[in-house]
């Protein structure tokens, strides 16, 4: 992307303006304000993530509870459909990030409970 796409693809974003920085961005764009209201977003990615994994352990102790498999792939791939839906071919990549980086999180909690022999 080039300088003059920049303004039309932002525009092309919508951006929701609920955080004071992001609001000030959009009201007055300079390199500050952006960066702010960016670091603003990308808080609420990690976030939303690590609320994710924690959610996702949860579910994956009541299947495995149930006798169920841990994971559900095609639960997985109506994920990263709905990403690549939502935001095309980088929707997918997203996803499996977001997936994988859930999927390390119970993991990393499973194997820090279960004794080492």
């Amino acid at each position: 992307m080039n300088a003059v796409d920049a303004p039309a693809t932002a525009a092309a974003c919508d951006p929701d303006p609920s955080s004071a920085a992001v609001a000030a961005a959009l009201a007055e764009p300079d390199v500050a304000r952006v960066r702010e209201a960016l670091d603003d977003i990308d808080d609420v990615i990690a976030t939303a993530v690590t609320q994710r994994a924690a959610l996702t352990a949860l579910l994956q102790a009541a299947r495995v509870r149930a006798g169920r498999p841990r994971v559900d792939l095609q639960r997985e791939r109506r994920v990263i459909a709905r990403y690549s839906s939502q935001l095309g071919t980088r929707g997918a990549a997203l996803a499996e990030a977001v997936l994988d980086c859930c999927r390390r999180e119970v993991d990393n909690a499973l194997s820090a409970r279960t004794p080492r022999q």
